[in-house]
């Protein structure tokens, strides 16, 4: 959440706040913003167990840092087994279960592996990686051509947090997720779309 937090923050600064002003504007939120988690204790220990959970991970594959890092091993190994087309859809659910010992416990998890590239990485290789990144910087390209500030800043937000959610998490999988992020960007597109000023002035 923090993390999401900063970069539709950050995003939000570079297109409002006037070139010149924007990177020193970005330097100055994350300072502003680290400085808050520095004041907060329970910012504190949530980063001091994130930093115990990493340095211990191999040993702890059920904290949340361990259960993360087992999958992404995880998957880029099955992904270097079938690099270019992948296992095939819904492929990871079982295929993880061969790296996973004793493979009764697979049910904690196959479920996703917190990361939407390596999910389309497992399932349908570079080819899916590449579509999938292909959206996204779709989404950018129809942010920036946008004729109006308004949709133009809220769809690069949004992209900039389905980027990185994308990255720690599995969005397009997680139902609730994926029905958001598919149906703002369905909306905020035809808000964003060049001919809608058009259209307006007629």
């Amino acid at each position: 959440g923090t993390l999401t937090l900063l970069v539709s923050l950050g995003t939000l600064g570079l297109l409002l706040i006037p070139r010149r002003w924007a990177l020193p504007a970005v330097v100055c939120l994350i300072g502003a913003l680290g400085l808050l988690m520095l004041s907060s204790d329970t910012m504190m220990s949530r980063w001091m167990l994130a930093l115990q959970e990493l340095e211990n991970w191999r040993e702890n594959t059920a904290s949340s840092i361990g259960h993360r890092l087992f999958n992404y091993e995880t998957a880029i190994a099955l992904m270097l087994e079938k690099p270019w087309w992948g296992h095939g859809t819904g492929a990871f659910h079982t295929e993880i279960c061969r790296f996973v010992i004793p493979e009764s416990e697979c049910g904690r998890f196959n479920w996703h592996p917190h990361n939407q590239f390596f999910f389309l990485g497992v399932d349908h290789g570079l080819v899916g990686i590449l579509l999938y990144a292909g959206l996204i910087l779709s989404l950018f390209k129809a942010a920036l051509s946008a004729p109006t500030k308004m949709p133009r800043v809220v769809l690069a937000c949004l992209a900039s947090i389905l980027l990185i959610n994308s990255m720690i998490n599995s969005p397009l999988w997680s139902s609730i997720e994926s029905q958001f992020f598919m149906f703002m960007a369905g909306l905020l597109v035809s808000m964003a779309w060049p001919g809608k000023a058009i259209n307006a002035k007629e």
